[in-house]
């Protein structure tokens, strides 16, 4: 997010309702518990709504996204609250999500897939 192409400046001024999406791969998922499965974006998950919390809490803390101070989202988004997934390795037919940032490898890897619609 750190990355200018991302546009986090934008991101935290904006008022359309997007948020940053975190996916999580490799065997962290299981050694935490983070949900990939059946209800990956309800609640009950600790993990996911921890680290989803945690970024949400920095970008408004460190980044300064103040609800209707400088961020004016004019509906909201539940993925302004936490927006954190797991990768279902197992089951995902494309190829890792790792392998596919196409990023040398480190520890963490960010990538925005939220794109705004075209309207012809």
């Amino acid at each position: 997010m750190l990355e200018k192409h991302y546009g986090l400046a934008h991101r935290q001024t904006t008022t359309h309702a997007g948020a940053p999406l975190v996916i999580v791969n490799g065997p962290i998922i299981k050694d935490i518990g983070l949900n990939y499965g059946n209800g990956v974006f309800g609640p009950g998950w600790r993990a996911n709504a921890t680290i989803g919390r945690a970024l949400r809490l920095t970008l408004v803390n460190v980044g300064g996204a103040i609800p209707a101070e400088t961020d004016f989202c004019q509906h909201g988004h539940p993925g302004k609250y936490t927006y954190c997934i797991a990768e279902h390795q197992a089951a995902n037919p494309w190829s890792r999500f790792m392998s596919s940032a196409a990023s040398r490898p480190r520890t963490v890897s960010s990538r925005s897939s939220m794109r705004r619609p075209r309207i012809a």
